[in-house]
């Protein structure tokens, strides 16, 4: 598995199941145990075989294979780590509580996941991008305002998109501006909102300033 952050990219080894990191490293980013930028991916500090990971703006988070618990690492600012506080880290911490996840997303200012327990979703980080109703932000995670199940999750900039188990059906929340949302208006949403028609997807990916997902089948 591989995915690129804003700054930095991070991989899993097929062998082995470890974790390696490159190019900027000045938020502790590539969780090397150092803030150095690297050329060359270099291993995560950290013997720990994952089984997802995910790159955001200035962190990163990853959940650990044996167990499912969630590791983070880089800046701390809004609580981007979910370690309780708003310290940053140079090498993996573990994200506050014992809920075991079967997904997560790194955002630029916001961290999301889906429990393995029942699909529900959680996040952490700046408040008005949580989903959870409040602009309060969050340094452990918090549920998103809805009694949905979901399928997948993904942490834009600003945003945040999520595919509804029952039906495949798309939601957001967050900030609209662009129409980011995908509601047919630039109306920003503390909590997730049904984007528009009635299509069923198979993935969402939030970008920066846009939206994508791929279409279902039939």
């Amino acid at each position: 598995m591989i995915s690129a952050g804003n700054d930095h990219s991070l991989a899993i080894s097929a062998t082995d199941g470890r974790a390696f990191a490159w190019g900027r490293g000045t938020s502790g980013q590539l969780g090397t145990g150092n803030t150095s930028d690297s050329y060359v991916p270099v291993a995560v500090s950290s013997s720990t075989c994952w089984s997802m990971i995910s790159g955001g703006g200035c962190h990163s988070l990853a959940i650990r294979a044996i167990d499912g618990r969630a590791f983070a690492w880089g800046r701390g600012n809004y609580g981007l780590l979910g370690t309780g506080n708003t310290s940053s880290s140079c090498v993996p911490v573990a994200v506050c509580g014992s809920t075991c996840w079967s997904m997560i997303s790194a955002g630029f200012y916001h961290s999301l996941a889906i429990s393995a327990t029942d699909g529900k979703a959680f996040a952490w980080g700046r408040g008005a991008l949580l989903g959870t109703g409040t602009i309060a932000c969050s340094c452990i995670p918090v549920a998103v305002s809805s009694s949905t199940c979901w399928s997948m999750i993904s942490a834009g900039n600003d945003h945040s998109l999520a595919i509804r188990a029952t039906d495949g059906r798309a939601f957001a929340w967050g900030m609209g501006d662009y129409g980011l949302l995908g509601t047919g208006n630039t109306n920003y949403s503390l909590v997730p909102v049904a984007v528009s028609g009635s299509t069923c997807w198979s993935m969402v990916s939030a970008g920066f300033y846009h939206s994508v997902a791929i279409k279902v089948p039939f």
